[in-house]
């Protein structure tokens, strides 16, 4: 049983994250899954409570990444999070991901604030936790960490995501490092001019 759900759910994330909840089909994603209809429907009440389970658990498993920039000084750990946040959301798996969620996020509520949970809220304790580690005398201009870190994420990600939703091409790698550096530059420099 436990294999045959497996199937069904790998199956249906596939197609959801490629056509979407309306463009997605139960017997299509039987057929795929290699099982019946019958057996997808003794595991899943219909396409909703599918829908809701398989997005549920793609938000829930959010990256698990090790961060070993978290003990740099700010100036590069700053640059190498910058690279990490951009690498993560501009890729194809996530670009799919959260367009689903923007699309359907209003009529499944639990699947959006599972979004926000599993990424976005994550993103902003990792960066609070780095702060945390910052020499005192930069730390003490951070009035607010959880604003400084919301800030920090919407300069470095800025207009990318859209346009890479809109199908805009994805940039290079070195390119990702450039923004990275100069966002992690005007940054710092918010911080020690007490902005934050």
């Amino acid at each position: 049983m436990a294999r045959k759900r497996a199937q069904i759910t790998a199956a249906a994330h596939d197609s959801f994250l490629r056509d979407g909840f309306a463009g997605s089909s139960v017997n299509r994603i039987a057929a795929d899954a290699g099982v019946s209809i019958k057996t997808l429907y003794r595991h899943f009440e219909d396409k909703d409570d599918l829908f809701t389970a398989v997005m549920l658990r793609a938000c829930s498993r959010g990256p698990e990444v090790d961060h070993p920039w978290f003990d740099w000084a700010p100036e590069d750990g700053l640059v190498e999070a910058g690279v990490e946040i951009l690498s993560a959301v501009l890729s194809p798996d996530q670009v799919a991901l959260y367009r689903v969620v923007l699309v359907e996020g209003q009529r499944v509520p639990a699947v959006a604030k599972a979004y926000r949970e599993a990424f976005l809220q994550r993103r902003f304790r990792v960066l609070t936790d780095y702060f945390a580690r910052w020499p005192e005398a930069l730390r003490e201009h951070l009035s607010n960490p959880q604003a400084a870190a919301e800030t920090f994420n919407a300069l470095v990600t800025g207009d990318l995501v859209e346009r890479a939703l809109l199908g805009a091409p994805v940039p290079s790698g070195t390119a990702i490092r450039e923004r990275a550096e100069a966002v992690a530059h005007a940054f710092l420099a918010l911080v020690r001019a007490g902005a934050l």
